[in-house]
């Protein structure tokens, strides 16, 4: 939290100074002064925050976060910009639009490459299409401007549509693959974040090709001044503020969230390792067998010394794998689930005519409870109810 306050701080300080040192520009209002810092900001702590990825490089999914990281800050000094870039075209390649294309792909590359090894092939693939959207779209507006599709000619906008359908593709792609490649890979809490990342980023991706279109079609169709169409016009003036706004909050929350992925930041602030182990994906249905034919069938639970440590070490796993199978099946820590053991045990034996006028607490210690005290507090929380009033309900 604190790091989110000193750094949205630090924004704010730098374009008020860009905003009072530009406001004698003739040329510019203030609020074009105040946009043109707050996206020139952005774009350049995006691009710092993916040069110091690059340089990181600590796995492969780091550079497919560098390269997004990059693509979003051109984007941003690319409005800022706009005009010099036309004029060159090489300056086009690196400042101009439509690297937004290869995002999606990008970001599917970042997710699916946490719990595996991309292919070359498979890079290859699913990035050709956004390269032949990219390099037409470059060609025509350096070369051929003449035939550019324009919104005021009403000539059918050929690379928007190409833009919304490829991110809508990869919207249901990378979802999908979310589900099936980290949902069951990655600690609950580090899921929601990658589930927060992966929405954030695609209302950005999804609402300013379909918002551009909606104001284009609006500017081609409507040339009257009656005061229909004004009111129309201001509603959509001002929902544009509304957007980029969003687009401005949504920005800030993926520079955060690509700065905190940085292994010397991540250390101060989460754990050292938010996914499950290799082992548990590996031998999730051994470590079921182990827990059910071992723990249970056996009843190793009735030994008052079990912990996590001692059981993995007994079949040669390590103790994270125990507990993060735990926690991914829902059965809490390893003494949780060694004492909901015990008391079934316990109201088993109770059950049974043979053990009905043995002591409560002897019942207990053979069921492995190691004192009267923790064998009563766990029952009334498990139960509800005490053992005593457990057994007058028999």
């Amino acid at each position: 939290m604190r790091l989110m306050v000193s750094y949205g701080c630090m924004d704010l300080t730098i374009v008020f100074y860009i905003f009072k040192n530009g406001s004698s520009n003739k040329y510019h209002s203030y609020m074009e002064l105040f946009f043109d810092g707050m996206l020139c900001f952005l774009g350049i702590q995006l691009i710092g925050v993916s040069m110091l990825h690059f340089y990181e490089r600590s796995n492969q999914n780091t550079i497919y976060l560098a390269s997004i990281c990059a693509i979003f800050g051109l984007w941003y000094c690319y409005f800022v910009f706009h005009q010099t870039w036309r004029q060159h075209f090489l300056l086009g390649i690196l400042l101009g639009p439509d690297k937004m294309l290869f995002i999606p792909a990008l970001l599917l590359f970042y997710f699916k490459s946490i719990t595996e090894d991309l292919k070359t092939n498979y890079i290859v693939k699913h990035l050709t299409i956004p390269s032949i959207v990219y390099l037409a779209s470059l060609v025509i507006r350096h070369f051929f401007p003449e035939y550019w599709p324009s919104f005021d000619k009403q000539q059918v906008p050929i690379f928007f549509i190409a833009g919304i359908a490829i991110f809508w593709y990869y919207f249901f792609l990378t979802r999908k693959a979310l589900k099936l490649n980290l949902k069951s890979y990655l600690q609950p809490k580090v899921y929601r974040r990658f589930l927060f990342l992966f929405y954030s980023l695609y209302s950005f991706m999804l609402l300013t090709p379909a918002f551009d279109m909606l104001k284009s079609f609006w500017d081609a169709l409507y040339t009257t001044n009656d005061s229909t169409t004004t009111l129309y016009a201001l509603i959509l003036e001002y929902a544009e503020d509304i957007v980029y706004l969003h687009f401005f909050f949504i920005t800030y929350v993926f520079s955060l969230y690509a700065l905190t992925e940085l292994n010397f930041i991540r250390r101060l602030l989460f754990p050292n390792d938010p996914l499950l182990s290799e082992n548990l994906l590996m031998n999730t249905e051994e470590i079921s067998n182990l827990l059910n034919h071992k723990l249970i069938a056996q009843k190793l639970y009735q030994d008052p010394t079990i912990n996590a440590v001692s059981f993995a070490k007994r079949f040669n796993l390590q103790k994270k794998d125990i507990v993060d199978y735990l926690r991914v099946t829902k059965k809490g820590s390893f003494i949780e689930y060694i004492n909901r053991l015990r008391i079934e045990e316990f109201k088993r034996l109770l059950k049974d005519e043979k053990h009905k006028n043995y002591d409560l607490v002897g019942l207990a210690l053979e069921c492995g409870f190691t004192s009267k005290s923790t064998f009563f507090r766990v029952f009334k929380k498990q139960e509800g109810i005490t053992p005593n009033e457990f057994k007058k309900q028999l």
